[in-house]
């Protein structure tokens, strides 16, 4: 597989490559950034136009809702806007890495914090291309770090290589004696936990610790000391997912993944600590009527989304001081008990809501994007 192959995009040097980020104080609430991928060639070949726009530097998305009228579009228009963390429009990858502040997100799983990047959005969104990258495509083979390669890799490939080569830096610089990484990479297909890591094992068994909180019981977890092993980690999940096809996209991934990786490190000072840093792809919602399921398709479109359903429930009674106190619906699906550390814990929690342009989609996605949008406002109960 080629992306397995990728020494030479994530080769760490011996000198830095990048300089640390400063430290900006976190949120309180979940942080959320917008992508908006372009439109595809069957949207194009339909008539759709875009109606969704980004602005970075106001980290505003606007919603057209009603087209302009007049020659040359003098008639004005509708147009709703939200604001959020970022907003990204394109198809550079680099540009999401950046924006989303990868980098700082590592540190802070190196010092010892949970930390969660999970991809929100309808089917076709481009929450996969978003989190994995391209499969058809080779890795850039130039000597280009990770955080700055042009290619088409996604977030988490590109996080691999950022990690290896901090985990490097920081050794050098005495800031790190050891650092174990250790991976696993799960499925939640249709309310069942299989591990991608081992195909026979499927239909494993949450619980809970008292200290390390819910955990899934017997998912294989592989040491990785070289980004080629995380990478073969990687590539290996991605081989094993349920994916399938319908007339919303082609290539739709049909259960929620979750790559996690476990840090246990050994700093310069004698301190020890304890980080994760998990990437959670989400199956998209879809409607029915659009997507024409059938069948098995059909039970594995309820299946998410009825989980996305609780996952909506969840962040909204979070983010709703009066209810936040109350009864949170974590137990309705196994999708929020497995994301009930990163939505109500103590960890750093980032939402990539992924975004059609497209003006066929416009009602899913400005109400897919308000509900996002109340996620900013989540707290800890705790």
């Amino acid at each position: 597989a080629p992306l397995s192959d990728a020494r030479a995009m994530f080769q760490p040097a011996d000198e830095p490559l990048y300089e640390a980020q400063p430290h900006e104080e976190e949120p309180e609430g979940i942080a959320v950034h917008v992508r908006v991928r372009p439109l595809n060639e069957y949207e194009r070949s339909r008539g759709d136009h875009e109606c969704v726009h980004c602005d970075p530097a106001t980290q505003t998305v606007r919603f057209v809702t009603q087209p302009a009228t007049g020659r040359g579009g003098g008639g004005g228009g509708v147009v709703k806007a939200l604001r959020f963390d970022s907003a990204v429009s394109g198809s550079s990858q680099v540009d999401v890495f950046r924006t989303v502040r990868t980098q700082a997100l590592l540190q802070d799983a190196l010092q010892g914090y949970a930390v969660t990047v999970f991809a929100y959005g309808q089917t076709g969104s481009g929450k996969t291309f978003t989190i994995s990258g391209d499969e058809a495509d080779e890795p850039n083979s130039e000597e280009a770090p990770p955080w700055s390669d042009p290619g088409p890799s996604g977030l988490l490939p590109r996080t691999l290589g950022t990690l290896f080569a901090t985990i490097a830096q920081w050794t050098r610089e005495g800031r790190l004696s050891t650092c174990a990484v250790r991976a696993s990479y799960l499925e939640l297909y249709n309310e069942q936990i299989n591990d991608l890591l081992n195909p026979d094992s499927t239909n494993l068994q949450l619980r809970a610790h008292a200290q390390t909180g819910v955990f899934v019981e017997n998912l294989l977890q592989v040491d990785c000391e070289s980004v080629a092993d995380a990478m073969m980690v990687f590539a290996e999940g991605l081989r094993n997912r349920k994916v399938g096809s319908h007339l919303l996209n082609v290539d739709s991934t049909r259960s929620h993944c979750m790559m996690t990786l476990h840090l246990t490190a050994l700093h310069g000072d004698g301190n020890a600590s304890t980080g994760r840093l998990c990437f959670v792809d989400l199956a998209g919602s879809e409607r029915v009527m659009e997507s024409g399921q059938k069948g098995e398709g059909l039970k594995e479109t309820a299946h998410i989304n009825k989980s996305l359903f609780t996952l909506g429930n969840v962040i909204s009674s979070l983010a709703d001081p009066r209810r936040r106190a109350g009864h949170i619906p974590f137990r309705d699906s196994k999708l929020t008990r497995l994301l009930q550390e990163s939505l109500g814990g103590h960890g750093r929690t980032l939402m990539l809501a992924c975004c059609s342009p497209s003006s066929h989609h416009l009602d899913e996605t400005l109400n897919r994007s308000e509900e996002r949008r109340v996620g900013k406002e989540c707290r800890s109960r705790w």
